[in-house]
């Protein structure tokens, strides 16, 4: 197993694949990881997609859920209040990166 999905695997919840490319969501890090395989068939991590630069926190479990289709990587932060004034709390979100 390639060193880089190692340092992640206690902290994913879900993984998608498409084509050479993969997500793994890290709830507990609030982020998700893209790994994209290399020509020798090696997965390298390519980017790191962090919930805390779009506000989100520990507790909103940004990274529960990830998918990927094409060029665009769906994060799910299934805890996330609405916002200011919304009286209902852990609605969840989706948020759609094209990296």
């Amino acid at each position: 197993m390639n060193e880089n999905l190692k340092v992640h695997r206690q902290s994913h919840h879900t993984v998608s694949m498409c084509g050479e490319v993969a997500i793994v969501g890290a709830q507990y890090e609030t982020a998700a990881f893209l790994f994209i395989r290399n020509y020798s068939g090696t997965w390298e991590e390519a980017e790191k997609l962090s919930g805390s630069l779009i506000g989100m926190t520990a507790s909103d479990k940004f990274g529960y859920y990830v998918g990927i289709s094409g060029s665009y990587a769906i994060i799910s932060a299934d805890a996330e209040d609405g916002g200011d004034g919304d009286p209902i709390t852990n609605t969840g979100t989706v948020c759609i990166y094209e990296p």
